[in-house]
């Protein structure tokens, strides 16, 4: 798995597609997505949604940090194995997305985004190989 993509090239995919959920949780707050395309379409108001999504925004943002110190994009070489149990703490929670993706009430999260919580996941597990931040 190490030869096939660099933890750099991970770190980029990865953070690339968390800029991507960024975006769309915004279009969820501000309405241009309905709300009852996330949260496996269990959201029953306004309110519990904004809750919802700036929870989501803020773990992406959490998360793209751990990456970024991952992939040695910030602060390379501090907290190497603490940043790695990280990793491998968000590679958990990608694989526990994606199963329940696929058991959404959505179409949308179930055909859009489990392959994309599914290649996180993979992405994350090749980062979590290395032994050093690079």
């Amino acid at each position: 798995m190490r030869n096939l993509i660099s933890l750099r090239k991970a770190g980029i995919v990865v953070l690339s597609l968390f800029g991507l959920f960024f975006v769309f949780h915004v279009c969820v707050i501000t309405g241009i997505v309905p709300h009852h395309y996330v949260w496996g379409g269990r959201i029953e108001s306004p309110d519990e949604m904004f809750g919802k999504e700036l929870l989501s925004m803020a773990v992406l943002a959490v998360s793209a940090l751990i990456v970024s110190m991952r992939a040695g994009f910030l602060f390379p070489g501090k907290l190497t194995v603490l940043i790695r149990i990280f990793v491998w703490i968000l590679f958990g929670l990608f694989v526990l997305n994606t199963i329940g993706n696929l058991l959404a009430r959505t179409s949308l999260e179930t055909w859009a985004f489990t392959p994309i919580t599914a290649l996180l996941a993979v992405l994350l597990f090749r980062m979590g190989l290395s032994e050093t931040n690079e």
